[in-house]
């Protein structure tokens, strides 16, 4: 079906206006009936529909009624039987402490009209349409404006539609009515059925800003779905989900996690929830036809299509869904229109007759193929329909046809020692995986790994192999337990053309002997052997080492970067080493722990954990060491008796540094590649 211009509706409603009105006059009709054409719905067409004059109760027996006044009642209207029901520009108000306005039970049918043009002015307070009004206020910023009559003061949903019960709607608003868990604006029951083809659902909020939460608190503002909804038309706009824990509400327009949504035609727009602002969905859902999705807003997650691990998503049509952002505030929006979590695997089936029109935003929270069936033919077909709301990730196509995302090459600065000076060399990387903020590590790293905002990784970052970790510039990783680089392991740490990427990496401080303090990078907790070899090209790199606190007392203390300290005091450690150190490029702050070495080895108040192994080698870049109690900045562990053990540094001269000074003594060792 196609829409009809706007004008073409008013002109529909003058004409249908006029008839009613001469008709009456000339004697042609009863004064108590009149024809009511559902122009844009012509099997409805002729329909005779019967006066309603009460201002104050809705019909108790099923048939044909047109409004005459507006009606304000003060329980909710259970439809009776099948019953057709013409606004006329009128509107039914609740005005009660609680109850649904209309409620549409098992058996019953309600087929809503309106033929009315008056304007009425709204305003959004806390995201419910409020203060309707008949009232001019077109010069009143605050207001805005709809069309015809009207259902409102639901406090418990404007229309609920239960189980057998069937809600056809060709015209109206449902506008200002609440819930506090499902479907603000209309509910529909399992095994319920609404079809919206025309009409709009406008200014409804499920969920409260503040107040007791229910498990499902604040789901779907415009409508809930547990039932069947086809959307063949019509308007849903500026609904709210609200829910301001943690947990987050669900569908700002719709949500759908039991039921079964189609849409077919028309129109979701500037709806808002924490998650999936226009849409959410852990069931089926179809867009086809002419259908937009678009200009939703997220606080968190899906501003336009949230699909949840059981959710799935067919498309055909020229399909629009576009221009939803993410973000709780305007100077921090991003592009995020169909947002596919982690377990909903490839979820989009491309339908027949999917036109290359179509235009929909694709995020995922793992990049990779998200639709099946084998439709395209190349990546450029379905880039065609089908773009990455990340600019880090490109659609191609997979052997099979089907669309996926593709990390798009990131560049990183890659420096080397040529013998006599460092070069530096742009490269780029197209397989990488990319660490949220929502980041857990399930397994230990390995590969390559990219940091692109501002992340904080809870765990001791642990790692097999070889790793390779970009500080994208202006962003930040944060590792308060530290990273993990044990023997046999591998961490090289690049930064892009600015060198602006951020990495801090700390060890956690402990007030009793558990274990070995840990280096910020470097080995420690769950390994105590030796540390493997750390290689810095770029970025900015803050790194310090654990310190156990023994009722009041540092005892022993771990590398910022490099080796474990000791927490046994009478067990001597001293074959362990701290690894390798290499610095080519980046700025770099390295803090030991109690008796431990800036970059180096751990160590405690009676023995030295670890030496500084195979050394540490600055060829260029800023490094500041700042050793713990009784240590040096680059070296080994402090021992008891005050003996600092310093290693080969190999800037633009090789030097050999003295090894004896007080035990006593914060040395602060800084270098500066000239």
């Amino acid at each position: 079906m196609y829409k009809k211009s706007r004008p073409v509706r008013k002109l529909l409603g003058v004409l249908l206006t006029l008839v009613v009105v001469l008709s009456t006059l000339s004697g042609i009709m009863p004064k108590t009936s009149v024809t009511v054409f559902a122009a844009e719905h012509g099997e409805h067409a002729g329909v005779t529909f019967n006066v309603w004059e009460s201002d104050n109760g809705l019909p108790t027996a099923a048939g044909n009624y047109y409004l005459t006044q507006d009606v304000t009642i003060s329980s909710t209207w259970n439809v009776p039987g099948e019953t057709n029901l013409c606004l006329n520009g009128h509107s039914i108000t609740l005005n009660a402490d609680s109850g649904t306005v209309v409620n549409i039970g098992n058996g019953a049918t309600l087929n809503l009209y309106d033929c009315g043009v008056s304007t009425y002015y709204y305003t959004l307070v806390d995201g419910l349409a409020s203060g309707i009004t008949n009232e001019d206020k077109s010069a009143d910023g605050n207001y805005e404006s709809f069309t015809g009559g009207y259902i409102t003061g639901g406090k418990e949903s404007g229309v609920l539609i239960e189980e057998n019960g069937t809600l056809n709607m060709y015209g109206g608003t449902i506008i200002g009515n609440m819930a506090v868990q499902y479907g603000g604006g209309v509910y529909v029951e399992s095994d319920g059925t609404f079809n919206m083809h025309s009409g709009s659902i406008l200014g409804n909020k499920a969920g409260e800003s503040e107040g007791a939460y229910f498990d499902n608190y604040g789901r779907g503002g415009g409508v809930c779905v547990d039932g069947t909804f086809n959307m063949q038309g019509g308007l849903i706009s500026k609904n709210t989900a609200s829910r301001p824990d943690s947990v987050g509400s669900k569908g700002g327009g719709v949500y759908c996690e039991d039921g079964t949504f189609v849409m077919s035609s028309g129109t979701i727009e500037q709806n808002w929830a924490t998650f999936g602002g226009g849409v959410y969905t852990n069931d089926s859902v179809t867009v086809r036809g002419d259908a937009e999705i678009t200009n939703n807003r997220s606080e968190t997650l899906a501003g336009g299509l949230y699909i949840q691990e059981y959710g799935e998503l067919t498309i055909s049509g020229s399909v629009k869904i576009t221009d939803n952002k993410n973000g709780a505030f305007d100077n921090n929006v991003v592009d995020n229109n169909v947002y596919i979590a982690k377990e909903a695997a490839a979820p989009i089936e491309i339908d027949d007759g999917l036109s290359d029109t179509s235009s929909i935003g694709v995020t995922m929270e793992n990049p990779g193929v998200f639709t099946y069936g084998g439709l395209f033919e190349s990546k450029e077909a379905a880039q065609a329909v089908f773009s990455s709301d990340d600019s880090d990730y490109e659609v191609i196509t997979d052997e099979e046809g089907n669309a996926k995302l593709k990390n798009a090459p990131l560049k990183y600065i890659q420096r080397s020692w040529n013998g006599s000076t460092v070069t530096e060399t742009e490269e780029s990387v197209e397989d990488y995986n990319v660490i949220h903020d929502t980041h857990s590590q399930e397994d230990n790293l390995t590969g390559w790994y990219v940091v692109k905002g501002n992340v904080t990784f809870g765990p001791r970052i642990e790692m097999s192999g070889e790793v390779n970790l970009i500080l994208c510039d202006g962003a930040t990783l944060t590792a308060p337990m530290g990273i993990e680089v044990a023997e046999d392991n591998i961490l090289n740490i690049y930064g892009q053309s600015g060198d602006t990427g951020t990495l801090i990496a700390t060890g956690r401080d402990m007030t009793y002997w558990s274990t070995n303090p840990s280096a910020g990078i470097g080995n420690g907790f769950p390994n105590s052997g030796n540390a493997g070899i750390v290689n810095i090209h770029g970025g900015r790199v803050i790194a310090t080492g654990a310190t156990i606190n023994d009722y009041g007392v540092d005892v022993a203390g771990g590398a910022g970067i490099g080796g474990c300290g000791n927490k046994d005091s009478n067990e001597d450690r001293n074959y362990y080493n701290g690894g390798t150190v290499n610095i080519y490029g980046g700025d770099v702050t390295a803090t030991g722990g109690a008796y431990a070495a800036g970059i180096g080895g751990g160590g405690n108040y009676d023995y030295a954990c670890a030496t500084n192994g195979a050394g540490v080698n600055i060829y260029g870049g800023t490094v500041t060491t700042i050793g713990g109690v009784n240590a040096v900045g680059i070296g080994g562990g402090s021992y008891r008796n005050g003996e600092i053990y310093f290693y080969f540094i190999q800037s633009k001269y090789t030097k050999f540094f003295p090894v004896l000074m007080d035990k006593e003594y914060f040395q602060r060792l800084y270098l500066d590649r000239k």
